[in-house]
């Protein structure tokens, strides 16, 4: 019955449409289950089913099917056993009875203990060792789980392998019958490849469309393949037997004209073993064949094997030494009838007749190989080497058989060892083989010379002349990369180490190095010497390198290219007139420095003489030292002069100190020389000494006040005589100082004028010093003021000052949506003053130091520039708040209230001031008041200030203009 007819049945007996119900057919069982969407369903269709004919007329009955515990787990990885599933399910808060793992289909059925466990299960996805399984409910009544319209997904079977014997394989493919078996396999859903004598059977996709597919189909597959494959095999038969090796050969060369191409005839001659494979009626046709030739060709065989043939391990050379002991002589008169053959591919005697004259032969050989005389020799490692590389039959026929000398020699354990036929024979062979072997090692100065063709070529051509392909003389070799070893015969030894010595001392690479006295005859040579050195370079041969700041001329490539040209170089050296001259005057270096180039090339040009100026990296490595300890001798001559001070020392110096210094000690100019001539040389040294002495001059200015001079002024001294190497000397006489100026005229001048400039700074500084002991409080960091007493000076809002002034105007709260553009600080020296004095009276007369505060003003755009230059003036100040405590300056604690007070400009910002306000003792603040009111009725003294409230202040009211400093703007906005 098919799914469709059991379907409209179920319709016609419910009256339902097929979306309220679903069948699962169980095709191995004859059973169905249906599954309807609503509870009623079920009760009308057993009622009804009973009274339907067609129901009836199909012979079918239905009953409930009952609440399964069971859960059948499919797609599971290898490793999950029953340990694994069962604790993986109560994860999931369920009792697990029991675990059955179902190896076919990777498989599980789990037991539980409630039908609830399994309604559980089914609501979540699984994954099990991170691979995704499928649960399905399991009916034990069924024997099978139930999956749904969509049916098990079943699982291809796996595919195998099955082995057949290789020469049946063989017959197959000769036959070309491969196609013909898989055509049969695929009739059962089997797919065949035989590539080789494993053959891979593979189910066909079809399998799984099968009509009707059930688990027995799926698991069944292998073994009903297998017998399929089996009957279709034996169809075809092989044929074994096992033989005496010996007889293989003659016994396949008599089948083959028998068999023709019936069948495949495999031989496997080691084995002794025969097959034939072919159609079983074939092979059966010819085994009573095959089973005569056989033991024909044993019985033949046996009647040979009286006759023997045996063979002997035996060195090439030792069969020559025996030879000439007399083998061939001891054959022919004790044992005619054996055959002697020495097959020296394989290094082996044959010999073959009687077993028993073939075994007083090698009687014969044993012996006499046992009563020769061996000995060690010591031998030089490399010779040894050599002999353990060439043919040691050829080295004993050269050293030994053509001298007729009875001996040949073996390594063994790394030494060489002598055998001879009597003690006569091993002394000369000892004497013979000292006398012409020997080895030399040459060292490889430069291992590029053995990547050069030459280098290939040279030993080719050498090789060639003393080895032959029969005879081997020498051997060229090298286990260090710099070293080379040849060895050989003495005399091919000692021509070809000459040889390749020479070769690869001329051809090494090489850097020589000409030493000259100054860099300006190596310029002299690079420059007018270029016609006789460059020959050497422009073939490639030499490299010629002038070092930039060294007195040296650096020559590198081959050595049979490098030392004729250094000789050529040393001569030009030798052939130049090379002079100096020293000048200790100020601003000498410094003028040939800027100027020298063009001084230079005009004495190039008219004295034909090259002139350097020495720089301090001109002179050689080993003079570095000395010119280390005359730095730091420089450097205590500075120390020691009186006038140094230690770094960050600001302070005046005191006028009865006395300021002198010393001139500096320039390093002196040193000229380099090199001409053709003498003349030449001296007339450029009276040209350079002419132009220094234009270019000096001298002075000397005479003031009281340079013993004025800050230390500040005296470092600016010595950073004027190092900057412009200017001669700076100071001497004090009588109550004036002197400062005498010594050096390049240009320089000297601009000297002049900068310390006249400081003699008049310090006039300045001088008539202005009482003014500046009053602004001595003012904070270090206000920088120097602008044209004026007034300025305005933006703070950085990384600074600290800032930071500070940003903390005072947020301290009380004030909203953080303000957003604060920047800070200024007031620099008024004037109003500075003022209010420093007036802090000063306050401490005096108060008695105590705690009557300054910092207290916030706001006010409007265009009374910034007023307040700045003239303070808090009462003309203006207090009308913002009516004047509720007094009618002066108000000052907030809070900057919330001052900011009530900021009047914004056209851009929206607000300014208020942060004031530094002399409250002093205050007292009660009273509308109208014009000033504060007296301490007591005794005496006239004021309170200094009034305040809105005296047990928490807001605001402070004073009524003098120098009783508060506006200190900062602050803008916001």
């Amino acid at each position: 019955m098919t799914r469709e007819l059991l379907g409209l049945i179920v319709e016609s007996i419910t009256g339902i449409s097929e979306d309220d119900y679903s069948v699962e057919l169980i095709y191995e069982s004859c059973v169905a289950v249906v599954t309807f969407t609503h509870p009623d369903d079920v009760k009308k269709f057993q009622t009804e089913a009973k009274l339907s004919k067609k129901f009836q007329q199909y012979n079918l009955t239905a009953r409930d099917l009952e609440r399964t515990c069971c859960l059948r787990i499919e797609g599971l990885p290898p490793k999950a056993k029953e340990d694994l599933l069962s604790l993986y399910c109560e994860k999931f808060r369920v009792e697990v009875q029991s675990v059955a793992i179902k190896r076919e289909g990777n498989a599980a059925v789990v037991t539980f203990q409630k039908p609830e466990d399994v309604v559980t299960m089914l609501n979540t996805q699984h994954k099990i060792c991170r691979v995704e399984v499928s649960m399905h409910p399991y009916y034990k009544s069924l024997g099978t789980a139930l999956y749904g319209e969509d049916g098990p997904r079943w699982k291809i079977p796996d595919s195998f392998l099955e082995s057949i014997h290789p020469a049946l394989y063989e017959f197959l493919v000769k036959k070309q019958l491969r196609s013909h078996i898989n055509d049969q396999m695929q009739a059962h859903f089997c797919q065949m490849s035989m590539q080789n004598t494993n053959v891979l059977l593979s189910p066909l996709p079809a399998l799984l469309k099968l009509k009707g597919l059930t688990a027995k189909h799926i698991d069944g597959w292998k073994e009903n393949t297998l017998g399929v494959f089996h009957r279709i095999m034996s169809k075809y038969a092989i044929l074994e037997k096992v033989m005496n090796s010996d007889v293989c050969g003659s016994v396949a060369k008599e089948l083959r004209s028998v068999v023709q191409d019936h069948v495949v005839m495999t031989v496997d001659p080691v084995e002794g073993q025969l097959t034939l494979a072919g159609m079983s009626k074939d092979i059966e046709n010819l085994r009573g064949m095959v089973c005569g030739i056989i033991q024909k060709a044993t019985d033949q065989f046996e009647r040979e094997i009286n006759s023997v043939s045996e063979e002997m391990d035996l060195p090439p050379d030792m069969y020559k030494l025996l030879q000439l002991d007399g083998l061939s002589q001891y054959i022919t008169a004790s044992c005619p009838q054996v055959s002697l053959d020495y097959k020296s591919s394989i290094k082996k005697l044959v010999l073959s007749g009687f077993k028993t004259e073939v075994l007083s032969v090698k009687t014969w050989v044993l012996e006499n190989r046992m009563q020769m005389t061996q000995r060690a020799v010591e031998m030089d490692r490399h010779v040894v080497d050599f002999l353990r590389a060439v043919d040691s039959e050829m080295i004993s026929d050269r050293l030994f058989f053509s001298k007729r000398i009875h001996a040949m020699y073996v390594i063994k354990d790394g030494a060489v060892v002598l055998a001879a036929s009597s003690e006569a024979s091993l002394s000369e062979s000892m004497q013979r083989i000292k006398e012409s072997l020997a080895s030399k090692v040459l060292t490889v100065e430069d291992q590029e010379v053995l990547r050069k063709s030459e280098w290939k070529t040279l030993n080719t051509e050498l090789l060639s002349v003393f080895n032959t392909s029969r005879e081997i003389t020498l051997l060229i070799t090298s286990n260090k990369p710099d070293s080379l070893i040849i060895a050989g015969f003495i005399e091919p030894v000692k021509e070809v180490s000459l040889n390749l010595k020479e070769f690869l001392r001329n051809h090494a690479r090489i850097v020589d190095t000409v030493e000259v006295k100054c860099c300006a005859a190596a310029r002299f040579i690079e420059e007018h010497k270029a016609d006789d050195w460059k020959e050497f370079a422009k073939v490639g041969e030499v490299v010629v390198k002038f070092h930039p700041r060294r007195p040296r001329i650096n020559l590198s490539g081959e050595r049979i290219y490098v030392k004729p040209a250094s000789d050529a170089f040393k001569r030009m050296v030798t052939s130049l007139f090379i002079d100096e001259l020293k000048v200790s005057k100020p601003g000498a270096k410094k003028y040939f420095q800027e100027q020298g180039s063009l001084l230079l090339s005009m004495m190039l040009r008219d004295h034909r003489c090259v002139v350097l100026l020495q720089e301090d990296d001109m002179v050689e490595e080993a003079d570095d030292d000395d010119d280390d300890d005359e730095a730091f001798e420089g450097e205590r001559l500075r120390q020691s002069s009186g006038w140094f001070s230690p770094a960050g020392t600001e302070d005046l110096a005191s006028a009865d100190e006395e300021f002198v210094m010393a001139g500096e000690e320039f390093a002196p100019a040193i000229f380099q020389f090199c001409g053709e001539t003498a003349q030449e040389v001296n007339r450029a040294k009276d040209c350079v000494t002419s132009c220094i002495m234009k270019e000096q001059a001298s002075t000397q200015i005479q003031d009281p006040l340079i013993s004025r001079f800050t230390q500040e002024e005296r470092n600016e001294l010595q950073n004027l005589q190092m900057e412009l190497t200017v001669s700076i000397r100071v001497e004090r006489r009588n109550t004036d100082s002197i400062i005498y100026l010594e050096g390049l005229t240009r320089d000297v001048f601009m000297v002049e004028g900068r310390i006249r400039d400081m003699i008049r700074r310090a006039e300045k500084e001088d008539t202005t010093r009482r003014e500046a002991l009053l602004i001595i409080k003012a904070y270090s960091h206000w920088v120097n003021m602008n044209a004026g007493d007034v300025d305005q000076i933006k703070l950085s809002a990384s600074s600290t000052e800032y930071a500070e002034v940003e903390k005072e105007f947020r301290r009380t709260g004030l909203a953080s949506t303000i957003i604060q553009f920047q800070i200024e600080r007031v620099q008024n020296s004037t109003l500075w003053k003022g209010y420093m004095i007036k802090k000063e009276q306050f401490d005096q007369k108060n008695k105590h130091t705690n009557n300054e505060k910092r207290l916030f003003h706001g006010t409007s755009p265009d009374k910034i520039d007023q307040i700045n230059r003239y303070g808090f003036n009462q003309s203006f100040a207090g009308t913002a708040v009516g004047a509720l405590y007094g009618n002066g300056a108000y000052f907030a604690v809070d900057p919330q209230y001052a900011r009530g007070y900021a009047k914004p400009d056209v851009n929206g910002h607000k300014r208020m001031y942060l004031a530094r306000v002399l409250v002093g003792d205050y007292t009660q603040g009273v509308s109208g008041m014009l000033a504060p009111p007296p301490r007591n009725t005794v005496t006239a003294d004021l309170f200094d200030s009034l305040t809105d409230n005296m047990t928490r202040p807001t605001m402070f009211i004073v009524f003098n203009d120098v009783q508060a400093y506006p200190e900062y703007i602050i803008t916001f906005q």
